[in-house]
C-alpha cells in the first residue's frame, strides 16, 4: 500500500513493523519451480534455433524479435557442415549437463549424454584429422600442435 506521502506502509499484521523491518522473518511470496522431467528432445539443429534441447523450457516470448533463422540444410561439403554439428553436438552436451546437475540419478539422460558424447568426439575427430584442429589440444593425442599451426588456411585465410 502507498500512503499519500508516496511511501510505502507496512500493514501492521505483516511482520514487518520497526526495526530493519525483517524481525519475524516472514515470506512475503514464495515462488514454485516444477521438477524437470526428461523426456522428448528437440533435435541438433531446432535445439540450436530454440536455445533449449526440451521443449518444455521453450518459451517464444519474443520470436519475431530475434529474425527468421533458417535450419541448416545439407550441402555434402564437410568443411562446412561440421563445424555446424560439432556446435550442435556442443550445446546439446551443455543443456544435457546443467539437466544432469539437477537430475544426476537419471539413467535415460545420462545414457543420451553418453550417446551426444561420443558423437561428439568422431564428428570433431573426423573434422580435425581431415581439415584443421578446432582448438590448442587436438591432434597430437592431446599435445600442443605448434607445428601444425599456419600449415592450413585458418577461417580468415579462407580456409573454413
Amino acid at each position: 500500500m502507498i500512503n499519500s506521502e508516496n511511501r510505502l506502509k507496512i500493514p501492521p499484521d505483516s511482520g514487518f513493523e520497526g526495526g530493519n523491518g525483517m524481525e519475524n522473518h516472514r515470506s512475503l511470496a514464495m515462488a514454485y519451480v516444477p521438477y524437470q522431467q526428461f523426456g522428448e528432445i528437440f533435435d541438433f539443429s531446432e535445439a540450436m534455433e530454440k536455445g533449449t534441447v526440451f521443449p518444455g523450457l521453450y518459451k517464444p516470448f519474443q520470436k519475431e524479435a530475434c529474425g527468421d533463422h533458417k535450419r541448416r540444410t545439407e550441402t555434402g561439403n564437410g568443411q562446412k557442415e561440421l563445424p555446424v554439428q560439432i556446435c550442435e553436438l556442443g550445446f546439446a552436451l551443455y543443456d544435457l549437463t546443467l539437466f544432469l546437475d539437477t537430475h544426476p540419478e537419471d539413467s535415460d539422460a545420462g545414457a543420451l549424454f553418453e550417446n551426444y558424447l561420443q558423437k561428439y568426439r568422431e564428428i570433431r575427430k573426423e573434422f580435425t584429422g581431415t581439415y584443421r584442429p578446432l582448438g590448442a589440444l587436438d591432434g597430437n593425442g592431446g599435445q600442443l600442435p605448434a607445428q601444425s599451426w599456419g600449415q592450413k588456411p585458418m577461417p580468415w585465410e579462407g580456409g573454413c
